[in-house]
């Protein structure tokens, strides 16, 4: 019987170096999102399928173990076993299932499946099959045109949106801005993920979706800095990404940063000082310089010497205006902190200040 079943092994096992083809086409193919998605789309065996299986089978069986002899008839149960499950995928298919689709989408490419027509200028994947198309977009714009007749379910993906569509005319456009779509023609379904908001678009409509996380809030936060945009509207789009509750740490401290910096530039400067003092109190590094002077100079102009003290003997010893206005406020604790503050003069005019700021201490100290 051990010999039977190890005839029964060989005749079934799986050739080894086909296995290994198979597993090094099939790595990396899908992404598991798109693995996801496309098998969703499997539809299920025709009537009967399970039926004509087994018909198959039996048919197979009997025609392996015809004249066999009793010590093979393992091997020809073995060999029947093989072509049924050959047969068993062809026959659980669907004649008239979908296509799966699968095309990488870089620059400028333009690409048709039954029912739609994709202009691209950017990055994306295209996945699915052919009546269930989903495209993942990265970055750029897209064009799209459904046929309605076609009955696709398209999904567009991006960062920052869901978008479902059946037959339509359509641009979707991702940017450090957020995702951006325009209506042309019929009807789309819009999910902003970041508030997670439905809207339903009809033709003229354009809509934006704001980045979901505190990395892409400060993205977007910078590019309409760059722009010129308002105090008052760069504050609005800080306070966002500060509650997106993705992101990472540095993108939060760069955020909260600009936000004491924003409160002073709208006068608003008691929240300001706070808010920079409340950053100076974690460990955040970046922009660390730029908000301990922003917090010195507002303690100084809300709160004079005395609430400024901590913040002037701490940065005087490393900068020199610093050094100056303590030594207007403490001449006795300046020329303590001047005696080994060499780093202090980087440049030929810092040196001369800061030798006058020495004489001027000096004579301050010997006066009676």
């Amino acid at each position: 019987m051990s010999r039977d079943l190890r005839e029964l092994g060989e005749a079934t096992r799986a050739d080894e170096d086909a296995v290994a083809r198979a597993k090094r086409r099939l790595d990396g193919a899908l992404s598991p999102e798109d693995l996801k998605d496309l098998l969703k789309t499997v539809p299920g065996p025709r009537p009967g399928a399970e039926a004509r299986v087994l018909a198959t089978l039996d048919a197979r069986l009997a025609e392996g173990m015809a004249g066999a002899t009793p010590r093979r008839w393992w091997a020809a149960l073995g060999a029947g076993l093989a072509g049924a499950a050959a047969l068993l995928a062809l026959s659980l298919w669907p004649a008239d299932a979908p296509d799966p689709l699968h095309a990488e989408l870089a620059g400028v490419q333009q690409a048709d499946a039954p029912g739609l027509s994709i202009e691209a200028e950017g990055e994306g994947l295209l996945s699915g099959t052919t009546t269930a198309p989903r495209l993942r977009w990265r970055e750029g714009r897209v064009a799209l045109a459904v046929d309605p007749a076609a009955a696709l379910d398209l999904q567009v993906q991006t960062r920052e949106a869901r978008v479902r569509v059946t037959g339509t005319v359509l641009s979707v456009e991702r940017d450090v801005l957020g995702t951006h779509v325009a209506l042309t023609r019929g009807r789309v379904v819009v999910d902003c993920l970041a508030d997670g908001r439905t809207h339903t678009l009809q033709p003229g409509d354009a809509l934006s979706c704001l980045p979901v996380s505190a990395d892409g809030s400060l993205a977007r936060a910078r590019a309409l800095q760059a722009g010129g945009a308002a105090p008052e509207a760069l504050l609005a789009e800080v306070d966002q990404g500060l509650s997106r509750a993705e992101g990472s740490r540095t993108a939060r401290d760069e955020l909260a940063a600009l936000r004491a910096s924003l409160l002073h530039a709208l006068g608003r400067d008691a929240e300001a000082l706070a808010a920079a003092r409340a950053w100076l109190d974690t460990d955040a590094a970046v922009r660390r310089d730029e908000v301990e002077q922003l917090a010195l100079a507002l303690s100084l102009s809300l709160e004079g010497c005395g609430g400024a003290m901590p913040l002037l003997e701490a940065l005087a010893p490393r900068w020199l205006p610093a050094a100056q206005r303590l030594a207007a406020c403490a001449p006795a604790r300046a020329a303590e902190v001047l005696d080994a503050a060499e780093a202090l003069a980087r440049t030929p005019d810092e040196r001369a200040a800061l030798d006058d700021l020495r004489a001027q201490l000096k004579t301050r100290g010997s006066s009676p």
